[in-house]
């Protein structure tokens, strides 16, 4: 969870145990998602800047991740724990 302007942007669930991530709270533009490595697992352009959007993901490893995106001029960073079953 983090706070922007006052806005609090969430993403969740926190550990991910589907395929399914929703980013809420805040507008959300160009969502980023990279593992440990720095590598690129998932790539969004959203359009419309919404404040809710959910993700259905594939990652290839279990363990933490970064989700980036933007929302206005600000870039937001949040770990992720993504665990398969």
């Amino acid at each position: 969870v983090g706070s922007l302007d006052g806005e609090v942007a969430r993403v969740y669930p926190n550990p991910c145990t589907t395929d399914r991530l929703t980013l809420a709270g805040v507008s959300i533009a160009d969502i980023r998602i990279t593992d440990v490595l720095g590598r690129v697992v998932d790539y969004e352009v959203v359009e419309q800047h919404p404040k809710q959007v959910t993700l259905s993901l594939h990652p290839q490893s279990s363990g933490m991740h970064v989700v980036q995106y933007q929302s206005g001029n600000h870039t937001i960073h949040q770990k992720v724990y993504f665990i398969h079953p």
